[in-house]
């Protein structure tokens, strides 16, 4: 059976198709078709696409697809970590600071050395919090 826009048939597979008709020429209908020209199907499927190789050469689609390649083989035989940690960036140290705090119950000045920001934050709440 060959497809009605012949002229858009790359050489090669229309050679493919002529091979596989004489195949199908000297053979009963439903025999299996031979490794040798499934292979020959799959590497034009790699290169031309499914559907128009599958059309062209008048072979089952799904039956095609299973034998063409991974395109990437390496990425299937990459194997992915069971387990992945993941590292909190070491807390910066503020070298020195002054805090100057003012609310309703007055003034204060706090100076520190070597302290975290979460330290800082942590000790701001502490003493701002309206405990009333």
């Amino acid at each position: 059976m060959k497809p009605d826009n012949s002229s858009a048939i790359p050489q090669e597979m229309e050679q493919a198709r002529q091979q596989l008709e004489a195949w199908r020429s000297t053979h009963r209908p439903r025999c299996h078709i031979p490794d040798s020209l499934w292979k020959r199907a799959a590497e034009l499927a790699s290169q031309h696409g499914l559907y128009l190789t599958s059309r062209t050469l008048g072979v089952d689609y799904m039956r095609l697809k299973k034998r063409v390649q991974p395109v990437s083989p390496e990425r299937k035989t990459a194997e992915s970590p069971g387990f992945v940690e993941l590292m909190a960036p070491a807390t910066a140290r503020i070298a020195e600071c002054v805090v100057e705090l003012e609310g309703a119950g007055g003034r204060m000045r706090i100076q520190m050395k070597g302290i975290t920001a979460a330290e800082l934050v942590g000790l701001s709440r502490m003493v701002w919090t309206d405990k009333s």
